[in-house]
């Protein structure tokens, strides 16, 4: 086999693996802000003090909102991506008024901590994707954000 034939049979190979690749990409992409906030709940059930408890769920906001703003000032996103980002903000702010009893909401009591930190870790895992491509995208830089914030 000619070194052109083994070229051109490793691109098709490239080729027909990279959907695959692309879609377990995008599966861990979107695990990962799940697996940020799980975390965060999980030290909050560690915690026992409920205003450590406090702390730690509004930093973990805080994050996120550090997050978005950064996303939003970058110039190469499409309305569509933006709008994704947008609604994640959106949730993590109702959410943090929720907590502290912001915008009409009453404050999350101290015996609920728990209990309201799975509360969110379920409310961001139900936000909706736009689509694959966008939401690997917003996701991945969201989570590059998180972790060097």
């Amino acid at each position: 086999m000619s070194k052109v034939m083994r070229n051109l049979a490793a691109v098709c190979c490239v080729l027909i693996a990279l959907p695959a690749l692309a879609q377990d990409g995008a599966t861990k992409a979107e695990n990962k802000p799940k697996d940020y906030f799980s975390d965060a709940a999980l030290r909050v059930k560690k915690e026992h003090d409920p205003a450590q408890k406090r702390e730690i769920l509004n930093r973990s906001f805080d994050k996120v909102f550090k997050a978005v703003d950064r996303i939003e000032k970058m110039p190469a996103f499409s309305s569509v991506d933006l709008q994704a980002v947008r609604e994640i903000r959106s949730r993590a702010k109702d959410r943090s008024d929720e907590l502290n009893g912001l915008n009409n909401y009453q404050p999350v009591s101290d015996a609920q901590l728990n209990q309201f930190a799975d509360y969110v870790v379920q409310d961001m895992e139900q936000a909706k994707s736009v689509t694959i491509v966008t939401t690997t995208t917003v996701l991945l830089i969201i989570i590059l954000v998180l972790l060097l914030a």
